[in-house]
């Protein structure tokens, strides 16, 4: 395509889709970005608490009902959508 070639109106509308398209991959990237983050997040946890020992494990769920989060067999599998 020859920008050159083309009229002021065509280039202004050719730029303003430009814009619309780069808006919305930027918005997708951060989507992309945010899943990416909650993976990782959820890989290191695993990793630690894989890690942990038995008492260790036990500790942390008692931790967890005192806060009132609920255990992974009421709450579901997690990733599981």
């Amino acid at each position: 395509m020859n920008y050159n070639e083309m009229s002021l109106e065509e280039l202004l509308e050719k730029n303003k889709e430009i814009t619309t398209q780069r808006d919305a991959l930027k918005a997708e990237a951060l989507k992309v970005s945010k899943a990416i983050e909650v993976k990782l997040a959820d890989k290191s946890v695993r990793k630690k608490y894989d890690q942990m020992g038995k008492e260790e494990k036990k500790k942390l769920a008692q931790l967890l009902q005192a806060e009132g989060i609920e255990s992974e067999e009421s709450f579901g599998i997690p990733g599981a959508r």
